[in-house]
């Protein structure tokens, strides 16, 4: 696979977003910088949020008032909560679709996440969890620069979920990904910083910086990280 590598370092900007549904406002004057790399961990309690801002960064939504600095000219690449995929196609056409033609980088992920040899299997016949792999499996098949990934590990068991995550690491290598978890071991093994976000409207508590082994051997470090959150 050809990455294209980015040599600018300018920051994302989320400025003084507003969002509101009805009478309920999501997001009040909300700012936040984001870098130009590394792996960033929205969690939170359900409900509060989190999503809308996923959107609203990737130009799903609009925002009411506000602008987004720095993603001018990324490409983006996302997994939703909803799976979004081709239900009545076949597991392979879902990745090759985004894959631009490349049949071995589709393959490739495919096997990569664990759905060797289904292939030609419609997805509408995968069970839950083997829909997020598939999900994830397109998701680093499309070229991006920055990765959305909501509740990306949902229904996958904890052995492929590790093995999951080192795949993204290894792929995502000075890129962005920004992720929805409220699984603690998640946010601690992938990320490089977690943001803790309470509302309504959304706002950020506090923030951990992740500063673990790359083999993530060291127990009470984990740990620890695990108790700073579980704390918040």
């Amino acid at each position: 696979m050809h990455i294209v590598r980015r040599n600018d370092s300018v920051p994302i900007r989320i400025k003084r977003i507003y969002k509101k549904f009805g009478d309920e406002i999501i997001l009040e004057n909300f700012s936040l910088d984001l870098p130009d790399s590394g792996i960033v961990c929205f969690y939170g309690m359900s409900g509060i949020g989190k999503t809308t801002l996923l959107n609203i960064i990737s130009g799903i939504l609009n925002k009411d008032s506000g602008e987004i600095i720095g993603l001018e000219n990324k490409k983006i690449s996302m997994t939703f909560q909803d799976k979004r995929l081709l239900f009545w196609d076949t597991v392979f056409n879902n990745v090759y679709l985004v894959s631009n033609g490349d049949k071995e980088k589709a393959i490739y992920f495919i096997n990569a996440v664990g759905l060797n040899g289904l292939y030609d299997k419609k997805v509408s016949n995968l069970s839950g969890g083997q829909q997020s792999k598939l999900s994830i499996a397109r998701a680093l098949a499309a070229e991006f620069d920055v990765l959305i990934m909501d509740e990306p590990f949902s229904g996958i068991d904890k052995l492929s979920t590790n093995d999951l995550i080192n795949l993204i690491k290894e792929n995502s290598k000075d890129k962005l990904v920004l992720f929805v978890t409220h699984n603690t071991q998640q946010a601690i093994r992938l990320s490089n910083e977690i943001l803790i976000f309470k509302g309504r409207p959304l706002h950020i508590h506090n923030k951990i910086n992740v500063n673990l082994l790359e083999e993530k051997s060291n127990y009470n470090s984990f740990f620890n990280y695990e108790n700073m959150i579980l704390d918040e």
